[in-house]
């Protein structure tokens, strides 16, 4: 009877790690993309230490969830490779955690890491050039007008030959400043941030936009990735009771602000209406020059 509890106890402490992993990724007031690979890796090294345990019923548990890890992450053709481009741009960890995190995980086979963190690094370049395209398209008709500029001073009284070579100079400057490298390169050169619970990701990126003018706007999009299914799945059980038989008329974004509203007055810290009000009622009196 003894020997039952503390496999109890044992037990008990195994499903709290997959316990606390579930509710992070079902938060939803709070990004959790950035989360998913560091969760997975430590999944892993807790199925890892269980199986390598002397309990034979705790380690034919593990063994069994292992393989099922293994049927989901085991296979590089069945990953959502958005997942791991978050944690690339959580500036804590960058690709030097992806490499750890993969050895970790696969660490029995070094030609599946290298090939994974590759195709990671390669993702993460190739929405790059996908934001890029759309800015280039407005940076080209600026490059045209600062190349008939040129020509219009070619055409009067300087010398051609040493316009060129001016233009030839900047075109040197241009290519020498680090500025010029890709926004990815220089991100994954810079070192990383310290690690700290406190850490604001979506501030951080807030700050450095005007650093990483492209890769900012990829991150407000990765970020944005909920993990799990629960937020979006609660959006829409909740749009159903907004919406019923009596009020099916409702404007769309008379729906949206009905769910916004329910979700602010449900979040901490508690909304105080009543100074909302009075703000509002002042900037009216304002606008009518009271």
């Amino acid at each position: 009877m003894d020997m039952d509890w503390i496999n109890v106890r044992n037990f008990v402490k195994f499903l709290k790690i997959f316990y606390n992993v579930t509710l992070k990724f079902s938060g939803s007031s709070y990004i959790t993309s950035n989360a998913f690979f560091r969760e997975l890796a430590t999944l892993h090294v807790s199925l890892t230490t269980m199986m390598n345990k002397g309990d034979y019923h705790m380690a034919s548990m593990a063994i069994r969830m292992r393989d099922k890890f293994n049927k989901y992450w085991g296979n590089i053709d069945n990953m959502n490779w958005f997942l791991f481009v978050a944690i690339l741009l959580d500036p804590r960890y960058k690709l030097k955690y992806v490499s750890f995190g993969l050895f970790t995980i696969y660490g029995s086979d070094p030609s599946f890491v290298k090939r994974m963190t590759e195709k990671i690094e390669d993702t993460l370049h190739l929405l790059y050039k996908q934001y890029a395209h759309s800015s280039l398209e407005h940076t080209s008709k600026d490059k045209d007008s600062i190349q008939d500029n040129t020509f219009m001073q070619l055409d009067g009284e300087d010398d051609p030959g040493e316009l060129l070579e001016s233009q030839f100079a900047k075109h040197l400057e241009e290519e020498q400043c680090p500025e010029s490298k890709s926004e990815v390169t220089r991100y994954l050169f810079d070192g990383c941030e310290k690690l700290s619970k406190d850490f604001d990701v979506l501030k951080w990126w807030k700050s450095s936009s005007s650093k990483y003018l492209i890769l900012s706007k990829i991150a407000k999009d990765v970020l944005a990735i909920q993990v799990s299914t629960i937020a979006s799945e609660s959006a829409f059980s909740t749009s159903g009771r907004v919406i019923d038989a009596f009020r099916s008329s409702l404007s769309p974004k008379m729906v949206e602000a009905l769910i916004c509203t329910q979700d602010w007055l449900r979040a901490t810290p508690q909304i105080d209406l009543c100074a909302i009000m009075k703000d509002i009622e002042k900037f009216e009196e304002f606008e009518k020059g009271k």
